[in-house]
């Protein structure tokens, strides 16, 4: 049953509106983003570790896959950082929708960097993706991006980087193995260069909200193998465009939950948008 890729599918659109919801709720109690951040990483890699026994022990041989992936380490460690900012601050369904803002950077890599093919309907999915953003900030003859837009567009711009470094790279290893590595490390380097000391993360425990912390680390990694499985088991020009049916789904979870009502018509037709603009880039 669990083989099925449209389970996996269900699985992952529910793990993601999970994720997104309870992370909004662990940062409206959070003192200090950088502690939040590495809590969410540690308990993630915990719980991560329950599937190492689900998939082949595997190691790479290459040296170079090890640098390629500290490097993309370090550009995982940014993303994450600026994401919990980020999700204090933007709204739920908002920052679900600038997310998909990677898959214009990963376009442009492929085609800068990898010498991937010009392919039209791909170069239409990222004009619509992007398109899809301007409406949600076009307002009465006014585009006005806040700094915490700026940094979603550039936490995408390092998550885009770091998925160019490792490409292919992750399958050289045991996934959950890799997981626990790309989200134990940036947790060590957030606590090294921000300075975070063990009172602030055991203060993010016990003052914050205990439910939404450890809801956001369970959803976190049934997030990343859920989809994971789905590639594997689905056709990716099938499940790439039921995933981003997400950010129509937490447009919605959005309006009931956290009752983000601004811009709610034009936040449905850009998810619209952005599954169909999906399916041109990944059919």
């Amino acid at each position: 049953m669990l083989d099925i890729w449209w389970v996996q599918i269900i699985i992952y659109l529910l793990a993601v509106v999970s994720y997104t919801q309870f992370f909004k709720a662990a940062t409206k109690k959070s003192k200090k983003d950088g502690a939040l951040t590495v809590t969410l990483e540690v308990i993630t890699s915990i719980i991560m570790l329950a599937f190492i026994p689900f998939f082949e022990i595997k190691w790479a041989t290459d040296i170079k896959v090890y640098l390629f992936t500290a490097l993309a380490v370090i550009f995982y460690c940014m993303k994450d950082r600026m994401t919990t900012t980020v999700r204090r601050h933007l709204d739920t369904s908002t920052v679900n929708i600038l997310d998909q803002i990677v898959n214009v950077f990963m376009i442009l890599w492929g085609i800068l960097f990898f010498k991937e093919e010009v392919i039209f309907k791909k170069i239409i999915g990222a004009i619509l993706i992007i398109l899809s953003n301007v409406m949600i900030f076009y307002k009465k003859g006014n585009f006005k991006l806040d700094r915490y837009v700026l940094l979603s567009i550039l936490s995408n711009l390092a998550l885009s980087i770091a998925l160019a470094l490792n490409v292919d790279n992750s399958e050289k290893f045991n996934v959950a193995i890799y997981q626990v590595v790309t989200l134990m490390i940036p947790a060590i380097l957030i606590i090294i260069f921000e300075k975070i000391k063990w009172d602030d993360i055991k203060n993010e425990v016990k003052e914050g909200n205990k439910t939404a912390i450890l809801m956001t680390g369970i959803s976190w990694a049934v997030m990343i193998i859920s989809q994971l499985r789905a590639y594997q088991t689905g056709d990716i020009t099938t499940v790439a465009p039921l995933s981003a049916v997400s950010v129509i789904l937490n447009v919605i979870a959005g309006y009931f939950i956290s009752k983000e009502k601004e811009n709610i018509v034009k936040k449905i037709i850009a998810g619209v948008i952005i599954v169909f603009s999906i399916f041109l880039i990944k059919g």
